[in-house]
């Protein structure tokens, strides 16, 4: 039996029905209770905040860490852009190797150069060349 109109209806079920959608429900409220829920709850977040603006170090290692545990489900196959998000994820994934790769060059490159001042200011006599460190 239906109810007052197409937006506010309630079937009636059967006992079975009932059964059924209860189980349903508490499978469910049980998955986002667990912890692989709220991980992959963090990491959407995560991801998402990286579109805005760039992660810190914490926040990279944290959505590295819960990736590694939780890594993306698949597409199903059937799935009409199945193939297009198995190639994209691997673009991705390329993409986050180069970015981690540069990340790592820049921090090199600036203890390189801390170390160069530190050598350099023992080398010059404290009498204005200070400056030209800098």
């Amino acid at each position: 039996m239906w109810g007052l109109g197409p937006l506010h209806y309630k079937a009636v079920l059967t006992a079975a029905e009932e059964a059924k959608e209860a189980q349903l429900t508490a499978r469910v409220a049980a998955y986002e209770a667990s912890p692989e829920a709220r991980a992959r709850e963090r990491i959407s977040k995560l991801t998402t905040l990286g579109y805005s603006r760039r992660l810190s170090a914490a926040e990279k290692a944290e959505l590295e860490s819960l990736e590694s545990l939780y890594p993306r489900l698949p597409p199903h196959p059937d799935h009409p852009y199945a193939s297009s998000c198995a190639k994209f994820g691997e673009v991705l994934k390329r993409l986050k190797e180069e970015s981690r790769l540069q990340d790592e060059e820049r921090r090199q490159a600036r203890e390189r150069r801390a170390s160069l001042k530190s050598e350099a200011a023992t080398l010059v006599p404290d009498d204005g060349f200070q400056e030209f460190l800098d």
